[in-house]
């Protein structure tokens, strides 16, 4: 049974060690320290979130929609430049 090299089997456990240390004091953002506390910042914090939030929504909607509406031709345009650069290739 041979030993492994000097110095090497100990590796695994110090990597482990700096990545536990660097978890454990790195420094909390301010998103993650609000979080941790549990504290929301005011009532217009709130209502500015949720009209972003609902506008965020409502574009979804519609980009959804202009998509189901121009989806196929998007397609089929794709597929003839497609077609067209092979045919040339």
């Amino acid at each position: 049974m041979s030993l492994p090299p000097c110095g090497t089997a100990g590796r695994p456990r110090l990597y482990a060690s700096i990545c536990a240390l660097t978890i454990a004091l790195w420094p909390a953002s301010e998103a993650d320290k609000a979080r941790a506390d549990g504290e929301s910042d005011s009532d217009w914090d709130q209502a500015l979130y949720e009209y972003e939030l609902e506008v965020a929504v409502d574009d979804l909607a519609t980009q959804a929609e202009d998509f189901r509406t121009q989806g196929p031709e998007v397609h089929q345009a794709f597929w003839e430049g497609y077609d067209e650069s092979i045919a040339n290739a």
